[in-house]
């Protein structure tokens, strides 16, 4: 039976700003008898879905809440200030073979921008999972697992359109552990951003897939920390470990294998899905209101090139300052970098699919730019 839920709204939509529907749908497993925790999970995974058909940033997940209701089977959302949503109509909700399904239609507004402003999506390099303890792969065949997950986790970056643009992915893991940052982690990941003309680098590791028993059911654990880093300062951002545990639905001789749809269709595969959008969301939630820079790629008479572009959300009449970076190294051998205004201004003319190029705002482009220089966009914010 279709169920209408009327959106509680807690502030006004932006006046003027116009507003479209967009559809989501979200799954949940249902871990024992906890359809309420179930019925949040698959709204909040609608909600996203719908947030990022409209263009919008996954960040904004944040400004509606998802409360379950066990009792009457059903989800209630609010707002906070964000003005982002409207109206949510549940279309579509069930309970089947342990797990709860949801389709939305959500009435949103201003989807194209976070923080105020218009949206420009960061460049990303993504480095593939390592494992900490392969052996624990080999219950249920998922030797495989670090190039699944992987495949996951790109998956949620790619959807996140609005936020993030992958713009390579590495052939291996890299041996970094942002828990013990040194010079030389700053220098790798520096040079992986600036070879692959990217603002940030994402690595990380499968920390655990134990497999146990509650009471008669088997249940596994995932866990994996993931690690975001500023590629263009060499400083990292954010370092988080995320984890569950779900049932096993899978018998202990059982080889799934780690690319089957049925491991991926299962409450185990969903919940680890969950946890690559929820990781995806903190990282743009982390770098949503920071300006976006990127690297001088080429130097012309009145003109640079700045590898940045269309598939970010550049347009022409885009304003860019150069920057000028200090690298510097304190008494206890720890490296830092600083950013200041060098006071050049220049407007985008040309965009292209993946660089843009810039022109003085006034006089000559300065002498002392270079290639690898930096530039940042300036007119978010202004």
């Amino acid at each position: 039976m279709v169920v209408l839920i009327r959106l509680l709204l807690l502030a006004l939509m932006t006046t003027g700003a116009r507003a479209d529907w967009y559809e989501g749908e979200g799954e949940a497993p249902v871990l024992g008898s906890d359809r309420g925790s179930a019925y949040e999970s698959a709204g909040r995974e609608a909600l996203r879905s719908a947030l990022i058909a409209a263009g919008a940033s996954v960040s904004l997940v944040k400004d509606v809440g998802v409360e379950s209701q066990p009792l009457s089977g059903g989800v209630t959302y609010r707002t906070a200030d964000s003005g982002h949503v409207g109206d949510v109509q549940v279309l579509e909700e069930g309970v089947a073979s342990d797990r709860v399904t949801i389709r939305i239609r959500a009435n949103i507004t201003q989807p194209g921008k976070v923080c105020g402003h218009d949206l420009v999506s960061k460049a990303v390099v993504l480095a593939p999972l390592a494992q900490d303890a392969p052996d624990q792969a080999a219950w249920g065949g998922l030797e495989r697992m670090p190039e699944a997950a992987s495949s996951r986790l790109l998956a949620a970056f790619r959807s996140a359109r609005a936020d993030f643009l992958v713009t390579h992915v590495l052939s291996g893991p890299v041996a970094l552990d942002s828990q013990h940052w040194r010079e030389d982690s700053r220098r790798q990941v520096e040079y992986l951003a600036d070879h692959h003309h990217s603002q940030l680098v994402v690595f990380g590791r499968i920390n655990n897939l134990t497999l146990g028993r509650n009471d008669d059911d088997l249940v596994r654990e995932f866990a994996m920390t993931l690690s975001l880093v500023d590629g263009l300062s060499g400083d990292p951002i954010l370092t988080r470990r995320y984890a569950t545990r779900t049932y096993w639905p899978f018998a202990p001789t059982d080889r799934v294998g780690a690319d089957s749809d049925r491991l991926w269709a299962s409450p185990y595969g969903l919940e680890i899905s969950r946890l690559m959008h929820t990781a995806v969301g903190d990282m743009a939630d982390a770098v949503a209101c920071g300006r976006p820079k990127t690297r001088v790629i080429r130097v012309r008479p009145n003109r640079l090139d700045v590898a940045i572009g269309a598939r970010q959300g550049i347009q022409t009449g885009a304003l860019f300052k150069v920057l000028y970076q200090d690298n510097f190294t304190d008494a206890e051998g720890a490296g830092y970098a600083s950013f200041s205004d060098s006071g050049a201004t220049f407007e985008v003319v040309h965009v292209y699919p993946d660089h843009s190029t810039l022109a003085p705002v006034e006089g000559q482009v300065p002498g002392s730019i270079r290639i690898r220089d930096l530039v940042q966009l300036d007119d978010l914010w202004e």
